[in-house]
């Protein structure tokens, strides 16, 4: 596919969703069939552009994850490092999940009916 369609396909893509640079390259190669050196343009400019924001991705997926699904810090950890997010970053989304949310988590499922 021609690399300026991939681009915009995938600004669309990430103007309706958040994503991370990982995702994106991985959607992107396979769009490309398999041109690295194309992947990596495209998944360049759309950063630069701020499509793709690998903190603003793992904010919103540690709190959906966390509110949503009940997911504890260190799944959560585990899952933001397979898709190749830094420490740091990690730690910041983490700081950022609801501590009163997560205990109450906690309580529903250490006390649910079996």
């Amino acid at each position: 596919m021609e690399e300026k369609k991939v681009l915009e396909r995938l600004q669309r893509q990430c103007a309706r969703m958040e994503s991370c640079a990982f995702d994106v390259r991985r959607k992107a190669l396979k769009a490309m069939e398999g041109d690295a050196d194309a992947a990596d343009r495209i998944v360049s400019s759309l950063v630069a552009d701020r499509f793709v924001d690998d903190r603003r991705y793992a904010a919103a997926f540690a709190r959906e994850k966390s509110s949503l699904q009940g997911w504890g810090p260190v799944k959560i950890r585990f899952q933001l490092r397979g898709k190749g997010i830094s420490d740091e970053i990690i730690t910041e989304a983490l700081q950022e999940v609801d501590p009163e949310k997560e205990e109450d988590v906690t309580d529903y499922v250490r006390h649910r009916p079996v």
